[in-house]
């Protein structure tokens, strides 16, 4: 059986060890690609792009049912098998509520903005279409194959952005 260090000493090697931003922008990460109650990344594909100045992360969302349920309360709608982001966040380890909020806030009001969503969620269905994936794919649930419409995820989007954003104020709140 392990020892888990004490809050005292996992606090002070938090502070000196662990770098934060990265460590909450990870978390956050996961959180917002967790769209279904299945699994993170069940319903998701995700690839990496080479571009001049290094790579970037693309996601598109592709959940053919929809099983993503709406109104979950708080942390039971969150992943929750993240041990080290959210001992240090309950704890508040080397500053990280502070931190997740700082970057929270800015990513909802630039890459997740309403618009932003909406302009990537809408902008990757012809993409998709076009390659020809989602339609053998759909074939298994729909009989035929079916053309996707992501305007249902955009929904489920939002409501899942709405679920993460009441889950940091009243799990890990900041006290100035």
């Amino acid at each position: 059986r392990g020892r888990y260090l004490s809050d005292d000493a996992f606090c002070e090697l938090a502070e000196k060890r662990i770098p934060v931003s990265p460590m909450m922008s990870y978390f956050l990460f996961s959180q917002v690609c967790g769209f279904t109650a299945d699994n993170v990344y069940n319903n998701l594909y995700i690839w990496i792009l080479e571009q001049n100045d290094g790579y970037v992360y693309q996601v598109s969302p592709w959940d053919m049912d929809v099983s993503l349920p709406v109104g979950l309360e708080f942390a039971s709608a969150m992943e929750l098998s993240f041990y080290l982001p959210l001992r240090m966040l309950n704890l508040d380890a080397a500053g990280s509520r502070r931190e997740i909020h700082k970057l929270w806030q800015e990513k909802r009001t630039t890459l997740l903005s309403s618009q932003s969503l909406y302009d990537w969620i809408i902008g990757t269905e012809d993409r998709i279409n076009a390659s020809g994936a989602y339609l053998r794919e759909s074939e298994k649930y729909h009989g035929g194959a079916v053309p996707l419409s992501l305007s249902e995820i955009l929904y489920y989007t939002e409501n899942r952005l709405d679920t993460i954003e009441r889950t940091l104020q009243s799990e890990w709140p900041v006290y100035e």
